[in-house]
């Protein structure tokens, strides 16, 4: 091969590599600046740094932040194709000047995500004064690159300085995201201090290594170079390090059976057709009912994710536990499932498609290990992830179920061999918005383009606000909403024919639930989280281990806030006698839902013509045999037949004030030992976010 062909290649691997080592530095720096801040404001609430900093870096494995970093390495190798390969041979003699470009299209590539957010966020945090400061830095840093480039620097310090400029602007898109936070404090204090030193740090290392050849700054870069490396493999072998010691853990003989609880987030029973629905949607989980234990009347205790979580977690309802909208995080001196199947010799662990569910909501304590899907707006990735996807909602083509399935394989093709029972716990998003586009989904639909045509903004706000009762607009969000269980659905069978396959089915108990319903326009509302109508609190539940239970349909009324006794019951062998007997005893019902704060202030930003003064209130419901009683904290009732109104239209409270008075005199001895607290507690940025990702709030 030609000398000139050589130093070509040479120069073109120098390039490939500089260009792959900034794009990871660029985005492990995003991966840890931005959080850090967030902890370092955060401090100022918990005045516990370590603690703030250890939740946020767990983000680390989230899948956020893995796309963050194949995004910032194919933005790196497609620049290395379009500019340096074509550049090589048509412009030989200037290397360097390709270099810069390809350079700074990566910083571009960083900057154009910056400035999408920056747009996007309100016209108040813009005027912010530090971050009009910070942004003042990095302009500033980024002219003085544009006169080094004039000067022919070396291409280890343009690295350096673009990684400065970086670092500034993402400290920036930090202020962005926390544009509440007030000025003068020790975070603020902090960070402009940061960002100056980090400035003259980076200029004075860069002109050194720019007017030096000493041993002591190449040792220098080529420490650098090697840190970056280890910190890659510590990345690729930290998922292993768990499995290891799992493994070789000693336990019981012979063998607990394993729990596998999945939560169908936003499915409401009346929509399967396991329990007699119209359109075929659970097809898998009607074959699966023939040998599992069917609850015809299973209630959540709450009609929105984190109570109700909570409460299937804990035994307990949103007023004991008081993980609700006035508070939003379980506090750690509650006992989860997760903790009492660990102190039997479980290994625990979950996966979340569910946002809410994470370390900061304090839902995932007790588990050895739990993936959270975090969708913080932090990351350049996630940020063009949920553009492009707010943009063309009906290009999503499922919410995480194929990804949860890849990983939960995996998962079961270690625990297969493991030595200890296993409990995992899945959420699945597939029923709640934004609907799948998989070609299954559009089973209800005449003809595919009908589907595509006819598709649903994944927003309910534009519906409550001009409170539409359109029958089309319904029958369409059904039909997406009914094709997406039916997606689900398929994919649960996926699940059960690999546990088969894995010879793990006959010592496994399968827990299928929802977490609560959804509302089409029902009692005038799209979504849910306000009322506790049966279409926000009825929901699906089964449970699959034939080894002791018989396939029995339960017509009795069942909280799901008995399930962790129940299945603590089931793992003590308790004989199917003893377990019916706990089941079939008849009890009133509780649901709870205290007054959606979070929806008010939406709601009255998003649409301020219409009166919601009908969801300022707090409620409370009580259900006994087919009747159900609703109270809020304006003095209203509500009561319903749940057999002959199903749609719970028809309110009895004159028809039947006999029945009504019985009825409100337990519900008020309810009230009197769970009394109703206005009292809002602080959100943790996290959890703000996440309320965020799934239309909470705005």
């Amino acid at each position: 091969m030609p000398t000139n062909q050589n130093k070509k290649l040479r120069s073109l691997t120098r390039s490939a590599l500089s260009l792959f080592l900034l794009a990871q530095i660029l985005a492990l720096l995003e991966l840890l600046i931005v959080p850090a801040t967030y902890a370092l404001f955060r401090f100022r609430e918990s005045q516990n740094f370590l603690s703030e900093m250890g939740l946020l870096i767990r983000t680390l494995n989230s899948t956020s932040a893995w796309l963050n970093f194949y995004s910032f390495s194919i933005s790196a190798i497609i620049i290395f194709i379009l500019i340096n390969i074509p550049g090589t041979f048509l412009i030989p003699k200037n290397q360097t000047s390709l270099n810069y470009i390809a350079i700074s299209l990566i910083l571009l590539f960083s900057f154009s995500v910056f400035f999408f957010q920056a747009l996007s966020s309100p016209v108040s945090s813009i005027r912010k004064i530090l971050f009009e400061i910070i942004l003042a830095s990095a302009f500033i840093l980024w002219l003085a690159t544009l006169w080094l480039l004039r000067k022919n620097a070396q291409h280890a310090f343009l690295i350096i300085i673009s990684a400065s400029i970086f670092i500034l602007v993402n400290l920036a898109r930090a202020i962005l995201i926390l544009y509440k936070i007030q000025l003068g404090t020790l975070g603020i204090f902090l960070i402009c201090i940061s960002a100056i030193i980090l400035i003259i740090l980076s200029i004075w290392l860069g002109l050194k290594i720019e007017q030096t050849r000493s041993s002591l700054f190449s040792t220098l870069k080529f420490l650098f170079a090697i840190s970056i490396i280890a910190f890659g493999i510590w990345v690729l072998i930290l998922p292993a390090l768990p499995w290891a010691k799992w493994y070789f853990h000693k336990t019981q003989d012979p063998k607990p059976p394993n729990v596998i609880m999945i939560v169908m987030d936003t499915a409401r029973a009346d929509h399967l057709s396991l329990y007699g629905y119209h359109r075929k949607t659970t097809p898998f989980l009607e074959h699966l009912a023939q040998y599992s234990l069917v609850f015809e009347k299973a209630f959540s205790t709450s009609p929105w994710t984190l109570p109700s979580h909570a409460s299937f977690f804990t035994g307990l309802l949103p007023s004991e536990h008081n993980c609700t909208y006035e508070n939003l995080h379980l506090d750690s001196h509650f006992t989860t499932l997760a903790e009492m199947l660990k102190q039997r010799g479980y290994l625990t662990i979950g996966w979340s498609n569910n946002p809410l569910l994470n370390s900061a909501s304090g839902l995932t304590q007790g588990f050895d290990k739990f993936v959270e899907n975090n969708q913080l707006p932090i990351y350049s990735a996630e940020i063009i992830r949920r553009a492009y996807l707010n943009r063309f909602p009906q290009l999503v083509s499922d919410n995480g179920a194929k990804l949860t399935n890849r990983t939960l394989f995996r998962w079961l093709n270690r625990l297969s061999a493991n030595r200890k029972p296993f409990f995992i716990f899945l959420n699945y998003m597939e029923p709640h918005t934004p609907y799948t586009r998989d070609p299954l989904a559009y089973t209800f639909f005449k003809k595919p383009e009908n589907a595509r045509k006819n598709y649903v903004s994944p927003n309910w706000d534009m519906y409550n606000c001009e409170n539409q009762q359109n029958k089309n607009l319904k029958n369409n969000a059904e039909k997406w909403y009914d094709g997406s269980i039916l997606y689900l659905d398929n994919e649960l069978r996926k699940v059960f024919e690999f546990l088969k396959q894995k010879g793990l089915i006959h010592n496994t108990i399968i827990i299928i639930l929802s977490d609560h319903g959804e509302n089409f326009g029902e009692h005038n509302w799209w979504g849910h989280g306000v009322n506790l109508y049966n279409s926000d609190l009825y929901v699906p539940l089964l449970i699959f281990y034939p080894k002791i239970l018989s396939p029995t349909k339960i017509s009795n009324n069942f909280s799901l806030k008995n399930l962790p006794e129940l299945l603590l019951n089931l793992l003590q062998n308790k004989n199917e006698k003893e377990l019916f007997e706990q089941i079939t005893k008849p009890e009133p019902i509780f649901a709870e839902v205290m007054t959606p704060v979070m929806y008010l202030d939406r709601m009255s930003q998003v649409c301020p013509q219409t009166d919601f003064s009908r969801l300022n209130r707090a409620k409370k419901a009580l259900l006994l045999d087919n009747y159900k009683l609703i109270w809020d904290s304006r003095n209203y009732w509500e009561l319903y037949n749940l057999i002959q109104d199903p749609l719970e239209l028809n309110n009895l409270i004159t028809q039947n004030p006999e029945l009504f008075k019985n009825l409100q005199n337990q519900l008020n001895d309810f009230l009197s030992k769970h009394p109703y607290s206005p009292t809002a507690g602080k959100i943790n940025s996290r959890t703000l976010n996440a309320l965020k990702s799934l239309g909470y709030l705005k």
